[in-house]
């Protein structure tokens, strides 16, 4: 085989890679040229500008200033950059917004001058907090939730909770509670609670249907006081005595003579005296959650009607 064909026929890719290397390299040294210019122009005005330069393409450049030529008040001063009249116009909103809003920024100031705790996410020692309940069968409520952590003593606290809705429905509990009763172990608590609702049953066991279900109103008035002592660091023992006082009454919502009429001799007025004596041994562990140990409670009452 003739060796200056086989040169002929593998000459068009070697031509062409031929030039493919020579373009590559001709874009090389253009790239090189442009980058020594841009940096040759770039120092140049550094230099021009009063800046020494000692390289060029370094990454800092060092400036020698004589601190010694600077007067006292010049060094006192802060730095302070000037806005020309487009960056003003273009901080106008800014400016807008920032005298709006600085009577809400002044009054948020004042009120952590007068109330300390009220921004620190932290229940302070006394307080009022809004209370709204929704669903049941009055649809909703609202009402107030006082508390006091030191009302006449640093171990006395006290709490009142209050929902009003109608004259169908009002909740109020009041809570008085006085550690290191009688002893560093003891703990008195005072409950006292007021509630008059509307109330549903159903007369006719479990298989009744839901339309069987009967309406009455109740009206509850109730007082307990307990004490308890700490006879170790997982043992107590409570001491509690209860008086419930409560009148069932015909409800106005039983309109449907379909459904069943309340049972009249169910109505009327009942009291409940109750007393008793709990002994409590908690070994119970776990955090968050309890997940082992024990917890043993005793539990004898004593109830007597009225």
């Amino acid at each position: 085989m003739n060796i200056g064909n086989l040169v002929n026929q593998n000459s068009p890719s070697l031509h062409r890679n031929s030039s493919s290397i020579k373009g590559s390299l001709s874009h090389t040294v253009m790239i090189k040229f442009i980058l020594l210019n841009v940096i040759y122009l770039f120092a140049a005005f550094n230099v021009s500008s009063g800046q020494m330069v000692q390289n060029p393409v370094a990454d800092s450049v060092k400036i020698d200033i004589d601190s010694d030529s600077l007067s006292a008040d010049d060094q006192s001063k802060p730095y302070r950059s000037e806005k020309t009249i487009g960056g003003h116009l273009l901080s106008l909103p800014s400016y807008l917004f920032h005298w709006v809003t600085r009577p809400v920024g002044f009054s948020f100031k004042k009120a952590e001058i007068l109330l300390p705790r009220l921004f620190e996410g932290e229940r302070g020692d006394y307080g009022v907090f809004p209370l709204i309940e929704l669903g049941g069968d009055t649809g909703y409520s609202y009402g107030l939730l006082l508390f006091h952590n030191r009302p006449f003593y640093p171990n006395h606290s006290a709490r009142i909770e209050a929902l009003f809705s109608s004259s169908d429905y009002n909740d109020i509990d009041f809570e008085y509670t006085i550690d290191r009763f009688l002893s560093n172990k003891g703990r008195l608590e005072i409950d006292a609670a007021f509630a008059n609702r509307p109330d549903r049953t159903f007369l006719f066991g479990n298989d009744t249907n839901f339309d069987d279900r009967s309406f009455y109103d109740r009206q509850d008035i109730e007082a307990a006081l307990s004490y308890s002592y700490s006879l170790t660091d997982n043992t107590v023992l409570r001491f509690n005595t209860d008086y419930l006082r409560r009148e069932i009454n015909r409800s106005d919502r039983q309109t449907d003579e379909d459904v069943p009429v309340f049972p009249e001799n169910l109505l009327g007025k009942q009291s409940l005296l109750s007393t008793g004596l709990l002994l409590a041994v908690d070994n119970a562990r776990g955090v968050p959650r309890i997940n082992r140990g024990s917890r043993l409670i005793t539990d004898i009452q004593w109830s007597r009607s009225l």
